[in-house]
């Protein structure tokens, strides 16, 4: 029932049902109680994270025991057998970028709930983690950028010729064209301010 998923900072309306918007809606919609959206959002995002994980180093182990029996020729999935770590990393960091917003979006939507205490300190953690990743990623980006451009007078030269460049930071920058590998910078600072605003501005 509504009454039972929306008990908290919702509009109380004379016949005793309340009216929810905004991310309370969500929750509501998707037949989740909202002081529980937070931990099932962060679940989901560390299920995915795991799984991913565990599939590539499956995936790696089968490939080496295949080849090891003489299955499959032994130079068959040799980039990905030798750089396998490489990989598994830019994959990771992918996700850390398709999570971004969401992740945002409710840890600092949990400030403003304050759930249970382990919740907040959980929401600091994945907050501060996950922009710490990307803002390092986005880093790492124009330093390889700026020395390509110091040793070859081109960005694009190490950036996109780099194969552990390319898998480890490519999808950073690869949605741009090469002179504008910085991008990656500002766009990560506007989805920071627009899960801000959305966090913070639900009574809006």
């Amino acid at each position: 029932a509504l009454h039972s998923l929306a008990k908290r900072g919702n509009i109380v309306l004379a016949s005793g049902s309340y009216v929810v918007y905004g991310i309370q809606r969500v929750a509501y919609k998707a037949d989740i109680e909202t002081t529980n959206l937070f931990m099932t959002g962060l679940v989901f995002f560390i299920l995915i994270v795991l799984i991913t994980m565990i599939c590539v180093a499956a995936f790696k182990g089968i490939v080496e025991m295949l080849a090891k029996n003489g299955t499959i020729k032994g130079d068959r999935f040799l980039e990905f057998r030798n750089g396998w770590v490489t990989i598994l990393k830019g994959i990771l960091y992918r996700l850390a970028l398709l999570g971004f917003a969401p992740i945002c979006i409710l840890s600092l939507w949990e400030f403003t709930q304050r759930d249970s205490p382990a919740e907040v300190v959980l929401a600091i953690f994945f907050l501060i983690g996950i922009i710490a990743t990307l803002s390092w990623g986005a880093f790492k980006v124009i330093r390889i950028a700026r020395r390509s451009v110091a040793m070859h007078r081109n960005p694009a030269y190490i950036l996109f010729s780099d194969p552990q460049a390319l898998n480890k930071w490519g999808f950073l920058y690869m949605q741009f064209r090469a002179s504008a590998y910085y991008f990656i910078a500002p766009v990560l600072a506007y989805l920071l301010v627009k899960s801000i605003v959305v966090a913070f501005a639900q009574g809006a």
